[in-house]
């Protein structure tokens, strides 16, 4: 098991004081109801920060706390990737009547395969789509979060649709939502 080493304990113990409020304030909102994870998630960023302190001690306090909301993203969106991984999705579909059994079946099929195609889009491109269509994040919330411009975001987002496609085929239908911008108020900027 490895330890932190010992010279390293106090200056980590205040960057845990200093940045817990902020990681945890962070963490909750993105993983809602997920408490648990949230904090957990927390531990494990310090964690990863007390085994690279020989190399983050030196970064000045803006840069730690850049690098300690990285890694933090980077574990949300790898818990969101791995959970439509693992959904079960005939859950979702459990009300659906005995004669819509193929239909149901393809639309889970597609589901799946839909997720999987994102997982393998650029990492920009998949936490674009992650956000918009799994957190369901304004275009303008995507933005400001991974401090993208709202072009860019919009971007990844048509580019992430025409991946689908190509790789889907006709069968993926898009909400409306999807292809237009998130408002008016949107438009007229």
């Amino acid at each position: 098991m490895n330890r932190i080493p010992s010279e390293y304990r106090a200056e980590i113990a205040s960057l845990y004081r200093e940045r817990h409020r902020e990681l945890w304030s962070f963490a909750s909102r993105l993983l809602h109801e997920e408490r648990d994870l949230a904090q957990d998630m927390i531990q494990e960023v310090f964690q990863a920060a007390a085994f690279r302190w020989g190399h983050l001690r030196w970064l000045d306090r803006g840069r730690q706390r850049a690098w300690l909301f990285r890694v933090l993203k980077n574990k949300i969106f790898d818990h969101w990737g791995a959970a439509k991984r693992q959904e079960s999705l005939p859950d979702v579909w459990e009300t659906a009547a005995a004669c819509d059994t193929p239909r149901v079946a393809v639309s889970n099929l597609l589901l799946l395969r839909c997720w999987s195609v994102i997982n393998s889009m650029s990492r920009a491109q998949r936490r674009v789509a992650l956000l918009r269509w799994h957190a369901e994040w304004t275009t303008g919330e995507i933005a400001d979060h991974l401090r993208l411009s709202r072009k860019t975001v919009h971007a990844h987002l048509s580019n992430a649709r025409h991946v689908l496609l190509k790789e889907l085929g006709d069968e993926v239908v898009f909400p409306s939502d999807w292809l237009l911008m998130d408002s008016e108020e949107e438009v007229s900027r």
